[in-house]
């Protein structure tokens, strides 16, 4: 692999590993044996974990920006559409940081915390608001819906409906009906949310 090949390798294994077991839990040994090489060589790379899980944030920040607005400047969505689906793909992406690894970060690196907490606040949710609002003044939406109460229903929703150890406090026979994708999930929450229960 060439050096560009090799850091996108280490960047989506350090991503994996903080994402599973949080940022302090996760050693340079443990990353340079998952990678297959030494911690010299990543070393070459990386000065780092901090380095590394900025540059995991900073992807992750991208991503996440880059969807929104791919989503926002799809002129064949309606409003109504363009809502469902930037909370259907922000819910998948950030409910990817479960609650042990937001808390984790937030006590270790909270420089870090606060720049992908910047993203859910300033882009999604900001997003996300101004389009419900603009389908409430045109109609489309309830007029004594409050948007910040279902903007936190909304963010309560994905922080929890993939941690395991919310799951894990109902019946397996109810967990096993809980669909296995991120976007499965919220986009049955979405449906739910705007279509409602009734027939």
């Amino acid at each position: 692999m060439n050096d560009v090949s090799v850091r996108l390798h280490l960047l989506i294994t350090s991503r994996k590993l903080f994402l599973k077991f949080g940022y302090s839990k996760v050693t340079m040994d443990e990353i340079a044996r998952e990678m297959g090489m030494s911690k010299k060589t990543i070393y070459l790379y990386f000065p780092g974990k901090l380095k590394l899980m900025e540059e995991v944030i900073e992807e992750m920040k991208n991503e996440i920006t880059q969807g929104v607005h791919k989503i926002l400047a799809d002129t064949s969505l309606s409003t109504l559409e363009k809502l469902k689906q930037v909370m259907i793909f922000t819910a998948d992406f950030l409910s990817s940081v479960s609650p042990f690894v937001a808390t984790d970060l937030e006590r270790n690196v909270p420089e870090l915390w606060d720049k992908l907490k910047s993203v859910k606040y300033e882009l999604a949710f900001s997003n996300i608001k101004k389009l419900l609002k603009e389908c409430i003044a045109s109609g489309i939406i309830r007029k004594d819906i409050s948007p910040d109460l279902l903007l936190m229903f909304y963010s309560s929703a994905f922080q929890h409906v993939r941690d395991s150890a919310f799951l894990n406090d109902f019946p397996k026979d109810i967990r096993q009906q809980i669909p296995s994708t991120g976007e499965q999930v919220f986009s049955e929450w979405v449906k739910i949310c705007f279509e409602g229960l009734e027939r």
